[in-house]
């Protein structure tokens, strides 16, 4: 049982550098793509999900976008072109059912991919916290 139990906790510790590695490969690697085209890709991802997402899933984007209290924020690691930035607030002011103004900033540290935050909610579709996910979740099993 002994020896059953030392080998059970060699394959876990195994398993866990195996993620480790994995996780830090893969950083590496994207961090090596993140760019302009990679946060286009991210950024036309987030406005389909936005615009497919089934009710019940944008239910609390809809509650905070209604309250004409919140602020809403979109930052991205590269500028946004004009066309990307109508769309957001086309996207979003048809989940308020009101015209919206969203602000609009950038933020390098996320490496390529955005930041949207209406209020409370809040969609991380971007590198740097895919990543830190990613890498986090192997650290914690």
């Amino acid at each position: 049982m002994l020896e059953a139990r030392e080998t059970s906790e060699r394959e876990a510790a195994m398993a866990h550098e195996a993620v480790a590695i994995a996780g830090r490969f893969a950083s590496r690697f994207l961090e090596h793509l993140a760019g302009p085209e990679m946060e286009t890709r991210l950024v036309d991802l987030a406005l389909a999900e936005l615009q497919t997402a089934s009710p019940e899933k944008l239910a609390d984007l809809r509650t905070a976008l209604r309250d004409p209290s919140t602020s809403i924020k979109v930052v991205t690691a590269f500028p946004l072109d004009a066309t990307r930035r109508a769309s957001f607030a086309a996207v979003l002011g048809k989940l308020a059912g009101r015209e919206l103004a969203a602000q609009f900033q950038e933020d390098t540290t996320l490496k390529s991919g955005l930041c949207l935050m209406a209020g409370s909610w809040v969609l991380m579709a971007n590198l740097r916290d895919e990543l830190g996910f990613f890498t986090s979740a192997g650290e914690h099993g």
